[in-house]
């Protein structure tokens, strides 16, 4: 993937470079601090425009800078045996195919879309909406481990010492681009795989609907470092959490309840909270479902 080294004239008005940082996949990627909504969009912006002949580029927010940037089903882990873990997650599709809330979302979405109701799986969530980068950012989840239940936090703005807190978007490049033939929603890519989930799965399961889902992985899945989407990001965007509140505002569109639709709203999540998919055996090395 190309690195794009510089997004912006010198004078760039809200926007400051502030180098190079290298990741644990060997990358360095330019890191910019951002102060002004027109120098956001625009870096957004300007690195789809730079990169259109390569691929697309979707935004993924983030609370803290990690070293990599890892699908949850591979952290924490190891060791691994990745000649086995693309069975695995066939014998699981198929054993959860059966259950009547996902008879009509097709194979190749069950992982992605069990990812988004808090599945451990090999995809990363993205989103081609920096109004919803921006809101993962500045709101942190609080889970019990071993528990369906979460909630989401407005962050602080700033830390014990009185320092500014801040906050990521991950502008990540993938190269696919080229929608599967009877497959809605499924792109495919030398390199990567994308699914978004808006065309690939029925908007009973509001939860991905809300937030603009999309999911991508590295078609390659031979060891840790060739997991590590922290390969496909081209740029960051580093932002005070105060800036992010002040410019998502108390929209109704971006609250947890929204982007989270409970059981009652979500028809897809109250059919697989009643059906207890999360208690089945197939289930069991990826987790639980997580709701508020």
């Amino acid at each position: 993937m190309t690195i794009i080294d510089k997004f912006f004239y010198p004078n760039a008005e809200g926007c400051k470079p502030l180098g190079n940082l290298k990741f644990d996949c060997g990358k360095e990627i330019p890191i910019y601090e951002i102060s002004g909504i027109h120098a956001m969009v625009q870096l957004y912006g300007y690195a789809k425009y730079k990169l259109q002949s390569i691929g697309n580029v979707f935004i993924r927010g983030q609370c803290t800078l990690h070293k990599s940037c890892l699908p949850i089903y591979y952290r924490d882990k190891s060791k691994l045996s990745f000649p086995r873990i693309g069975t695995k997650f066939g014998n699981m599709i198929k054993a959860l195919k059966s259950f009547k809330p996902l008879d009509t979302v097709p194979d190749y979405s069950i992982e992605p879309l069990l990812q988004h109701y808090g599945a451990q799986t090999r995809w990363v969530d993205l989103v081609d909406n920096i109004w919803i980068a921006l809101w993962f950012g500045a709101y942190k989840c609080r889970g019990v481990r071993q528990s369906n239940f979460m909630s989401y936090q407005r962050r602080e703005v700033t830390d014990s010492s009185g320092a500014s807190e801040y906050m990521y978007l991950l502008f990540t490049l993938s190269d696919a681009t080229t929608e599967v033939k009877g497959s809605p929603g499924l792109f495919k890519g030398k390199s990567t795989l994308l699914i978004d989930l808006r065309k690939s799965c029925p908007s009973v399961f509001q939860r991905p609907h809300m937030q603009h889902a999309i999911l991508i992985r590295n078609r390659e899945e031979t060891s840790m470092q060739s997991v590590d989407m922290m390969s496909n990001v081209v740029a960051i965007a580093k932002i005070r959490v105060s800036l992010a509140h002040l410019w998502i505002g108390d929209s109704q569109t971006l609250r947890a309840e929204t982007l989270f639709p409970q059981a009652y709203e979500d028809t897809g999540l109250r059919n697989l909270i009643e059906c207890k998919i999360d208690t089945q055996k197939c289930f069991a090395s990826i987790g639980k479902l997580s709701y508020l």
